[in-house]
């Protein structure tokens, strides 16, 4: 394949990562900035973050999911209430064991909005910052 044509690195780690959970384990945590996706209203936080549980063989189950090199796609339940989802992978900050144990994280994505103040190197040594 052309490099041109190729997704950024980071897209095809998300993409991976998110694909290996689902074989290997059967479920998803997706941590994303809300904007550019298509979602039920009331889901994020104040920020625009929310995380969405991908569980496709769940009793409630994703017949539908697609999952492709632009994002991942399917009908996804909130509390017994079908919606069909669209999420781009530019708009994921993390794709994660249910568990929270291993994963990609990427706080480098985060619009300029919603990226945490640079304030350079902090030691922290138990609950003192110093």
């Amino acid at each position: 394949m052309n490099d041109d044509l190729r997704p950024p690195l980071q897209t095809r780690l998300k993409r991976h990562t998110f694909e290996v959970l689902l074989r290997e384990l059967g479920r998803a945590v997706v941590t994303l900035e809300c904007d550019g996706c298509v979602l039920p209203t009331g889901i994020a936080n104040d920020e625009g973050i929310a995380a969405l549980d991908i569980w496709p063989t769940a009793p409630t189950r994703i017949s539908d999911l697609v999952v492709d090199a632009n994002g991942f796609s399917g009908t996804l339940s909130f509390n017994r209430t079908g919606f069909h989802c669209l999420v781009p992978w530019e708009r994921v900050i993390s794709v994660a064991d249910y568990e929270g144990t291993f994963g990609y994280v990427s706080r480098f994505e985060m619009s300029a909005a919603k990226k945490p103040a640079n304030k350079g190197l902090r030691v922290v040594k138990g609950n003192k910052e110093e």
